[in-house]
């Protein structure tokens, strides 16, 4: 009961006038709230399964690469995967639940911009700025 503080919860379940149970306001505000954290913790739950079934040293390193790299480019999986290719099955199963793919017009547009900045730092370190 406390770990859910219901106490202080109104009702959640009332009894209409023709002799049905309905839920009331506070339910289902209840429900909408634990719903969404419910579906974040399974998906953390899992990738942490996932993670407990490496061994000792390649867990650290997964873990820590997840951390520092919350954004990372497929070329840097790409490179960590091959560092550490005894498990490579299960590395990409966890890069693949913990990552979410970005789309490509967000791709084509950052090699765009990288593009316009290696031309202004060149041309402005010509010119002398």
């Amino acid at each position: 009961m406390k770990k859910f503080d219901l106490y202080h919860t109104n009702a959640l379940i009332e009894l209409s006038e023709n002799r049905r149970y309905t839920l009331t306001d506070d339910c289902v505000d209840l429900i909408s709230d634990s719903e969404k954290d419910y579906v974040n913790d399974l998906e953390q739950r899992y990738i942490y399964t996932l993670l407990t079934n490496l061994p000792n040293d390649l867990y650290v390193a997964v873990r820590r690469f997840i951390v520092e790299n919350p954004i990372c480019a497929d070329e840097k999986m790409s490179e960590f995967k091959m560092e550490h290719c005894q498990d490579f099955k299960m590395i990409n199963k966890i890069f693949s639940e913990a990552y979410e793919n970005v789309p490509n017009c967000i791709r084509q547009f950052a090699e765009k911009t990288r593009k316009i900045n290696t031309y202004l730092t060149n041309h402005l370190s010509i010119c002398g700025v």
